[in-house]
C-alpha cells in the first residue's frame, strides 16, 4: 500500500556530519517559512497538551453531567459539552494521547522495515532486487484499511494491531522510495571512490547513501504520519479502534454524527483537530526536506570554501613564464581534482597553465584522461562526488577557488562562458531559445525583459543563425544540431565573458557544420578579445583554432607547447602516437596507426612511475622508477624522463 507518491529524489547530495553550526543553519532555514512554523506550533501544542493532558485538561474527560448536555461554549466549557455532559475540550486533549502514538507506531514500523530493505536490495541489485520488488508490488496491491479491519476482526479490537498492519503495508512504499535513491546514488563517482579506498558496505550504505535519502524519507514519513492519523480516526469512527469510554478524535466524530440533529457543533472540534494536525504534518515535512537539503548544501559550500581558502593560501603561485604577463586572463596552478571521500581518487593531477587575452589553448587526449574534469574544475561545476583537492584558478587576478558559491554564480555566465558538447541536452526543451539566451542578460546585466530579448536576437544574428528574430521564438526540438550549437555559443557569449570554455563543441556535427562553427568561434574570439579553452579529441581541429596545446594522459599534462612546436616536434611519446593517428599522417592505402592498449581507470593510475610506460615503446627501467615531472625541453614542457634520448617523428599539421 503506497500511502503517498514518492517525492523527487535528490541523488546528487553528499553525506556530511551534522555539526551544531549546521544544525542551527537548518533551523534558520525552517524558521524562515511561515506556514511551516505555524504547522510546527500547532503540532507542538497537540503534543504538549497530549503529554500533560491530566494537568492541562480542565475536567475529567469521562465525567458526565446530565444537567449540562449540549451546553454551548462558555468560560467553564470552552468548547461546550456532548450528549452526556462531558467537557468537549478535555476529551479533545485526551484524544491526542491516542492519535499521536498510533500514528507513530505505524510510521515507525514502515520506516523500520522499508528503509533497510530498500537500502539492501538497491545496493546489492540482481536477483535479490527483482524478488524484493515483486514482493513490494504485491504488498502495494493490498487494500490497507480493509486488511487492517480483517486483522482487527481476527484478533479482536486492538488499535495497536491495526496500526502495525498498516505500518507493514506502508513499508513497501518506503522500500521502493529508498531503493530508487540507492539506484541513483550507487552509480555516482564518489561511491566508486569509496569502494576503491576500501570502505565497507555498511559504511557506504549508511554514511554515503542513506544521507542522500533523508530528504525524501522525511517527506514520506511526515505524509505517512498524516495518513496514519486519518486511518486511526477512521478505525475509531467505525468502532474498531479505541473503545468507549476512551476518547479519540474518530470516536468523537461518531458521537457527533448520532447527535447531528441536536447539536451540529459537536463535529467541529474533532474535525478541525484532525484537519489541522494532518495539514501541519504535511507542511512540516515539506519545509523540513527543504531545510535539510539547503543545510546540507550550505554545509558542503562552507566546507569546500574553507578547504579552498586554506589550500589556496598553502599553494605557492608558480608560473610557466619567468615574468608575469600583464595580459593574462587565466592562471591555473597545481589544479588537482579528486573523487570520493577524502583523500579519494585523483582524476586531475597537478594541472598548470596560463592563458592570455585573445589566446586559445587546446586540451587534447583520449577519453578518460581528465580533459572535461579540468574544464569543469576551473569553473567549479564538478559532478557530484568530485571536489577540488588543491590548486589555484586565478581569473583576472582573483582566485575562483576562494569564492563562495554565491560569488561564483556571479562569475559564471558573466566572466566565464561555457559551451557544452551536447547542446540538445543542455538546452531546456520547455523554453524558447530566445528566453534561454536572454536569461543571463537579465540575471547579470539587469536588462528588462524587452531589452534582453532584443539583445538575444542580436546575439543569435551575430552567431549567424538564419532568421534570428523568427527563430528566437522556436524551441530546441525545432532546430538542427548545428543551429543548437550556435544557440549555445550565443548564450555563452551573451555577457561578453573574458574566458570561454568550449568542451568538444563540434561533437556529432558533420564536417561542413564543424568548419562553420570553428570559423565562428575564431571570428568571435578576435572580435571580443576573449581567451578560450578548447577541449577536443580532434587534433586537426586543434591545429586550426588553437595557439597552444595541453596534451593530457591519465589526469596529467604530459606535454605543453605552442601549436606549431607541438605538431612539428612533439617531445612526449604519447603526443607522437596521437599525431600518428591523424588521417593525414599516413600514405594513401596504408592502415591508420593506433595506440596499443587503453587508458587505465583512475584508481589504477600509478603514483610512483610514468603513467604511459605500459603503452610506450620507448619505456625503460628508468621510466618505472620514478614519477616524471613536467619540465622544459627545447621550448616545450614535457613529462618524459627520456625526452632527449629517443628520436622524434615528423608530424603533419
Amino acid at each position: 500500500m503506497s500511502l503517498v507518491p514518492a517525492p523527487e529524489v535528490d541523488a546528487g547530495s553528499q553525506s556530511s556530519i551534522v555539526t551544531d553550526h549546521a544544525l542551527r543553519r537548518v533551523v534558520r532555514t525552517f524558521r524562515s517559512q511561515p506556514l511551516a512554523m505555524a504547522g510546527a506550533l500547532w503540532m507542538a501544542l497537540v503534543v504538549v497538551t497530549a503529554i500533560f493532558a491530566p494537568w492541562v485538561a480542565p475536567d475529567d474527560p469521562n465525567a458526565q453531567n446530565l444537567l449540562h448536555v449540549f451546553a454551548g461554549p462558555s468560560w467553564h466549557h470552552l468548547l461546550g459539552t456532548d450528549n452526556l455532559g462531558r467537557d468537549t475540550l478535555s476529551r479533545l486533549i485526551f484524544a491526542g494521547r491516542v492519535a499521536l502514538p498510533a500514528a507513530a507506531i505505524g510510521v515507525g514500523v514502515a520506516v523500520g522495515i522499508g528503509v533497510p530493505v530498500g537500502l539492501a536490495v538497491g545496493y546489492v541489485g540482481g536477483l535479490w532486487d527483482r524478488v524484493a520488488m515483486r514482493v513490494v508490488d504485491a504488498v502495494l496491491a493490498l487494500p490497507g484499511l480493509v486488511l487492517a479491519i480483517a486483522v482487527v476482526g481476527a484478533l479482536g479490537p486492538s488499535l495497536d494491531h491495526a496500526m502495525i498492519t498498516l505500518g507493514f503495508l506502508a513499508s513497501a512504499g518506503f522500500a521502493r522510495l529508498t531503493r530508487g535513491v540507492v539506484l541513483a546514488v550507487r552509480e555516482q563517482p564518489y561511491i566508486d571512490g569509496a569502494r576503491v579506498v576500501g570502505e565497507s558496505t555498511p559504511h557506504i550504505l549508511f554514511r554515503e547513501i542513506l544521507p542522500n535519502a533523508l530528504g525524501p524519507i522525511v517527506v514520506q514519513a511526515t505524509l505517512a504520519f498524516a495518513h496514519m492519523l486519518l486511518f486511526e480516526a477512521a478505525l475509531s469512527f467505525i468502532g474498531l479502534g479505541v473503545q468507549p469510554p476512551q476518547a479519540s478524535w474518530g470516536s468523537m466524530l461518531t458521537d457527533a454524527r448520532s447527535q447531528i440533529g441536536n447539536d451540529a457543533f459537536l463535529a467541529v472540534p474533532p474535525g478541525m483537530a484532525i484537519l489541522l494536525t494532518v495539514l501541519s504534518a504535511q507542511l512540516i515535512g515539506d519545509a523540513l526536506r527543504s531545510a535539510l537539503v539547503r543545510g546540507r548544501e550550505s554545509r558542503g559550500r562552507a566546507a569546500r570554501a574553507s578547504r579552498w581558502r586554506t589550500r589556496a593560501a598553502r599553494v605557492a603561485p608558480r608560473s610557466l613564464d619567468s615574468q608575469p604577463r600583464p595580459d593574462r586572463v587565466l592562471v591555473v596552478e597545481g589544479l588537482r581534482v579528486s573523487v570520493g571521500t577524502d583523500p579519494g581518487v585523483t582524476v586531475v593531477d597537478d594541472v598548470t597553465f596560463e592563458l592570455g587575452r585573445g589566446e586559445t589553448i587546446g586540451v587534447v587526449g583520449e577519453s578518460g584522461c581528465g580533459k572535461s574534469m579540468t574544464a569543469l574544475g576551473i569553473i567549479r561545476l564538478l559532478p557530484t562526488g568530485a571536489r577540488i583537492a588543491s590548486g589555484q584558478v586565478i581569473l583576472n587576478g582573483r582566485d575562483l577557488l576562494a569564492l563562495t558559491d554565491r560569488q561564483m554564480d556571479s562569475v559564471r555566465g558573466k566572466e566565464v562562458g561555457m559551451i557544452f558538447q551536447d547542446p540538445k541536452g543542455s538546452l531546456d526543451p520547455a523554453f524558447s531559445i530566445g528566453n534561454q539566451v536572454s536569461e543571463p542578460l537579465r540575471l547579470h546585466l539587469g536588462l528588462s525583459r524587452r531589452e534582453a530579448w532584443s539583445r538575444a536576437v542580436e546575439l543569435l544574428d551575430q552567431v549567424k543563425l538564419p532568421r534570428a528574430s523568427e527563430r528566437a521564438h522556436d524551441y530546441p526540438h525545432q532546430l538542427s544540431g548545428g543551429q543548437l550549437q550556435r544557440v549555445m555559443i550565443a548564450a555563452a557569449l551573451a555577457c561578453s565573458p573574458d574566458l570561454l570554455i568550449a568542451d568538444e563543441p563540434t561533437t556529432a556535427l558533420d564536417v561542413t557544420v564543424q568548419g562553420k562553427i570553428l570559423d565562428l568561434l575564431a571570428e568571435l574570439r578576435s572580435e571580443l578579445g576573449m581567451a578560450m579553452i578548447f577541449v577536443s579529441h580532434d587534433l586537426g581541429v586543434v591545429a586550426d583554432i588553437c595557439d597552444k596545446v595541453l596534451v593530457m594522459y591519465a589526469g596529467q599534462v604530459v606535454e605543453s607547447a605552442a601549436v606549431d612546436e607541438l605538431f612539428s616536434t612533439p617531445r612526449h611519446p604519447y603526443t607522437q602516437r596521437l599525431l600518428e593517428t591523424l588521417p593525414g599522417s599516413v600514405m594513401p592505402g596504408a592502415s591508420l596507426a593506433r595506440i596499443p592498449g587503453q587508458v587505465p581507470p583512475a584508481e589504477s593510475w600509478p603514483k610512483d612511475r610514468c603513467r604511459f610506460a605500459d603503452r610506450c615503446e620507448h619505456a625503460g627501467p628508468i621510466c618505472v622508477g620514478e614519477m616524471p615531472s613536467l619540465r622544459p625541453v627545447e621550448g616545450s614542457l614535457t613529462r618524459c624522463i627520456r625526452a632527449e634520448e629517443f628520436r622524434t617523428v615528423e608530424a603533419v599539421r
